[in-house]
């Protein structure tokens, strides 16, 4: 089995998604303030971070494990939206999170089980 290199499977769909945004670039430029330049920087430099640590997690940690901690995006974004905004996602988008997030977690509990049963033979 070949393994990959996390760096390059975050770096390249990073520079693809880099050349298709900027081909449409020219067509809705407006110049920023050298504060919002900051924040790009910033948001970029997080995102790689995300992304490296999401490659890594798969890399290490049996899917079924790593997957399910992914979803936790969803709890973090419905907690900043109220606390942040002062906002609460409506019932489609809850029943959305929760469609995917109760699978998951259902997954989790079930490999669990033969290993908790492992254990006490």
């Amino acid at each position: 089995r070949r393994e990959r290199k996390p760096l390059a499977q975050v770096f390249w769909p990073n520079l693809a998604l880099a050349l298709v945004m900027g081909a449409a670039l020219p067509l809705v430029w407006q110049p920023m303030p050298l504060a919002d330049w900051l924040w790009v920087a910033g948001y970029a430099l997080f995102l790689f971070g995300a992304r490296y640590v999401s490659v890594e997690a798969l890399r290490l940690l049996p899917a079924y494990v790593a997957t399910p901690l992914m979803n936790l995006q969803f709890v973090w974004m419905v907690g900043i939206g109220f606390f942040g905004f002062g906002e609460l996602p409506g019932v489609g988008p809850m029943f959305g999170a929760a469609l995917v997030i109760g699978p998951g977690l259902w997954l989790v509990a079930d490999e669990a089980l033969p290993a908790r049963r492992r254990l006490r033979a």
